[in-house]
């Protein structure tokens, strides 16, 4: 009976493996740079879009982008809106929350500034293909109460970027000095105003908790009929 109990236990555990490896990459415009500007998110009527086109129509629920701070300040909650304008709150929204930071620490960058991918889950949804949408980040919160800026890379999959400073969004534009003036060690020039994020579609931790839950109701029903 006790390998039948842990055959049955290791093939539900089993079960979870294929699952937190199934995450399907939507959009990617990483990688994160940490070298170029930051966006701030997390002053009072800022906040930063970036656009996106999908190339068929996918699910997607987890959100990464790479966030600039200062050192050893996380990311605790940040607001999104994902919709069809700049901003997001002009035009039809897809969806907009509030996510969680699930941080993991990648490098400092020359001024001293932490360089964090930040991932967050969002209801799932289904966008169109051949859409151009826009992810807006705002209203960040750090641990530390320190400024949060979103990571600006120039990367190749996005076509252009914004920013709102409380007049209205702008766009980041490629001028002599790159596509930003930077604080942090100065534009690059010559490459797409965009900035670092990634859209997934994968199982999130609530289908990990009920595999896991299964598994141990199905452990103690199997002990209970066992002992009897």
């Amino acid at each position: 009976m006790k390998t039948i109990t842990f055959v049955l236990l290791l093939s539900l555990t089993l079960l979870t493996v294929p699952a937190m490896a199934t995450a399907t990459l939507v959009f990617n415009n990483f990688p994160i740079s940490g070298q170029i500007q930051g966006w701030p998110i997390n002053i009072t009527t800022a906040s930063a879009s970036d656009s996106f086109i999908v190339p068929e129509d996918p699910l997607i629920n987890t959100v990464h982008f790479g966030a600039l701070l200062a050192s050893g300040d996380t990311v605790t909650s940040v607001d999104w809106v994902i919709g069809t304008v700049v901003g997001g709150t002009l035009g039809p929204v897809l969806a907009s929350g509030t996510g969680i930071d699930t941080r993991s620490g990648l490098v400092t960058n020359v001024n001293g500034f932490d360089v964090d991918e930040v991932s967050f889950f969002i209801p799932t949804f289904d966008i169109d293909d051949g859409t151009l949408y826009y992810l807006t980040l705002e209203n960040a919160v750090s641990a530390n109460g320190g400024l949060v800026t979103w990571d600006q890379n120039d990367g190749p999959n996005s076509t252009l970027a914004w920013y709102d400073a409380g007049a209205g969004p702008v766009p980041i534009s490629d001028g002599a000095g790159g596509c930003a003036t930077s604080s942090f060690s100065g534009g690059t020039g010559g490459g797409t105003c965009s900035e670092s994020f990634q859209l997934l579609y994968g199982p999130e931790p609530s289908t990990f908790a009920l595999l896991g839950s299964g598994a141990l109701v199905a452990f103690l029903l199997r002990r209970r009929a066992v002992r009897r």
